[in-house]
């Protein structure tokens, strides 16, 4: 989520790099062992915009390629993750498979995204993947407008976010809840460590699903506060939990002290506390 939030900023901004972010953001989150964008042409040649490392070398950026019988092309087929074996355009030295993508940013610009994984593009990742690409193309169309000089688009992709992060918080609710019940059963030691640290890292997926959403409020002046009486001591006792975690697999030791004029509930905004607590940490 993290990611997708600094991606959204760099659009933002029109960033030069923003092309090599998104690349190496899809290669890195799903895994794959090559990932090229494309911008189609009005002939239907292909230019690379960005490449992730491990591409061919014949896709430096800017060089242009053509895929003549390419179904996606040809017949407009955009937001379909189509997997043709047949395809001319190999973006890896390895046989691996291969799956490409159209995204129609605007009525004028469109994109092919070519990634090449080693094990098959399943549903599950199929699916996951077209999701976000999605979200990127609507990246990709505020990109554009500022780089051309006119407005970001930015009401899409915040709406876009909202909804999206809605159905996300109640997928996490349900496996906090979940593991809430599994935890009160009899359990092995092993198994109650397990389900424990599911629970942990759903809530601090949940976190962070809570900050995108509050990030993309800001932006549509959406924003509302949200007092409520909160224990200062519990929030930060919950914070250190998941920063202890985090940290322990990379060898460092997190240690805090809570201020004795913390020890009493104040009228706040747990979330957006949460929230600059997290980015002053990390």
């Amino acid at each position: 989520m993290k990611k997708i939030t600094e991606l959204a900023e760099f659009a933002k901004r029109g960033d030069d790099f923003f092309s090599d972010e998104v690349c190496n953001f899809i290669a890195n989150e799903f895994e794959l062992d090559a990932a090229v964008i494309f911008y189609l042409n009005p002939d239907k040649s292909l230019t690379v915009l960005s490449k992730s490392n491990s591409s061919r070398k014949i896709y430096a950026k800017g060089s242009n390629h053509k895929c003549p019988d390419c179904k996606l092309i040809n017949e407009d087929a955009d937001n379909n993750l189509n997997t043709d074996s047949a395809c001319q355009i190999k973006i890896s030295d390895f046989l691996l498979n291969e799956s490409c993508y159209l995204i129609k940013v605007n009525q004028d610009q469109k994109l092919l995204v070519k990634t090449a994984k080693k094990s098959a593009f399943d549903k599950d990742i199929k699916e996951q993947l077209s999701n976000t690409l999605k979200v990127i193309g609507l990246f990709y169309n505020t990109w554009y407008s500022i780089k051309s000089g006119g407005l970001p688009g930015i009401d899409k992709f915040t709406q876009l976010y909202i909804s999206t992060t809605h159905e996300l918080k109640n997928n996490v609710n349900s496996i906090i809840g979940f593991t809430s019940i599994i935890s009160e059963e009899n359990l092995t030691a092993s198994n109650s460590e397990y389900i424990s640290s599911i629970k942990r890292n759903a809530q601090s997926l949940l976190l962070n699903i809570n900050d995108l959403n509050e990030i993309a409020k800001a932006d549509s002046n959406q924003l509302v506060i949200n007092q409520k009486n909160v224990s200062i001591e519990n929030l930060i006792n919950e914070l250190a939990t998941l920063f202890k975690t985090k940290l322990s697999t990379k060898n460092l030791v997190f240690d805090f002290k809570i201020a004795k004029e913390l020890s009493n509930p104040i009228d706040i905004d747990d979330q957006k506390l949460r929230y600059i607590l997290t980015n002053l940490l990390f």
